[in-house]
């Protein structure tokens, strides 16, 4: 059976939001265009680089992240649920770091590790060419880390 776009994630949300603090609301971000996986960094001529594609995209997805997210200050702790909808070609982790790495480039976290992120799923749905997005779900996560 094939799920309507968006409808599995939002069960799977909802689910979340119960076992989480009341009376917060998901706030949900969208990136167009082509899904992009992190990239490993590459070594050459002394140095490490990733290429120019993926600095692209991250530059141009932290720009869209940034502007959504404008005046609010970046999250601790949330949980997060991230959408994906294009091909099927890629890793899911690999989908999601590089997300999630536009996300703190753009202020939206105060960093991607597990203590910050303590619950995360993600969910794909085939899209055509052209039709490619990410949404990316964040719920605020309360009391913040103790240090």
């Amino acid at each position: 059976m094939r799920v309507p776009p968006g409808q599995g994630i939002q069960n799977l949300l909802m689910i979340m939001t119960q076992a989480g603090p009341s009376g917060r609301d998901w706030v949900r971000l969208r990136l167009s265009g082509p899904l992009q996986p992190k990239e490993r960094p590459r070594q050459g001529m002394g140095r490490s680089y990733t290429s120019a594609k993926y600095r692209a995209w991250l530059a141009s997805s932290k720009e869209a992240l940034a502007t959504q997210w404008e005046g609010r200050p970046p999250l601790e702790r949330a949980l997060i649920g991230i959408e994906f909808h294009g091909h099927g070609r890629s890793d899911v982790d690999n989908l999601s770091g590089a997300v999630l790495d536009a996300a703190v480039k753009a202020g939206v976290l105060v960093d991607d590790r597990c203590t910050r992120l303590p619950g995360a799923m993600t969910w794909w749905q085939p899209a055509p060419t052209g039709k490619q997005r990410t949404y990316l779900y964040l719920l605020p996560w309360w009391p913040p880390q103790k240090r």
